[in-house]
């Protein structure tokens, strides 16, 4: 069984690409999602709200970042993200202002309630990113370069594939 999977790794077509690159990936998010499942545990959280607490962590400014902003990093929707924190809110580990400058939009940061959480979760976070570090003999590094330039590519790609579906979307029987 095990030199089948090699074989099918190694015999990939580009028919089959997308598919086995999105197989993949999928697996890699769910191995993923387990190892933050226990980190959000520790914060009585979900993994989607560890999710966007990790964003925030990483874009908010001393002011805080815009909902759109996180959403745009997590791929997900703004209103998504606009639920999550008001539940996030309500345990304290998120602060909601509107922004000084337009009241329309909402700044999120963390708390200090939450950064505490997380600082106590840092040995266990630091030592699983030196594990894969270790493990994955700089090619972790060159992946993620590479993951990038894939992402690049894909977007292109859903351009392509919107504009040919528009292409062949059925007319009205008023056009011509």
């Amino acid at each position: 069984m095990e030199t089948k999977q090699v074989e099918d790794s190694q015999a990939s077509t580009p028919d089959d690409l997308l598919q086995r690159l999105s197989w993949e990936v999928k697996q890699i998010h769910g191995c993923l999602s387990e190892v933050q499942k226990c980190w959000a545990a520790g914060l009585g959280v979900t993994v989607a709200q560890w999710n966007i607490l990790m964003a925030i962590s990483h874009l908010a400014d001393e002011e805080g970042v815009r909902v759109s902003v996180v959403s745009e990093k997590l791929a997900v929707d703004a209103s998504f993200v606009t639920a999550q924190s008001q539940l996030l809110e309500s345990k304290g580990l998120i602060r909601r202002k509107p922004c000084a400058t337009d009241r329309r939009v909402v700044l999120l940061a963390l708390s200090s309630n939450a950064r505490w959480q997380i600082e106590n979760l840092s040995s266990s976070m630091n030592a699983a990113n030196a594990y894969v570090a270790n493990n994955a003999s700089g090619k972790a590094h060159r992946l993620l370069a590479e993951l990038e330039e894939l992402k690049s590519v894909l977007k292109r790609a859903k351009l392509l594939t919107a504009s040919d579906a528009l292409r062949h979307w059925p007319r009205g029987r008023d056009t011509a």
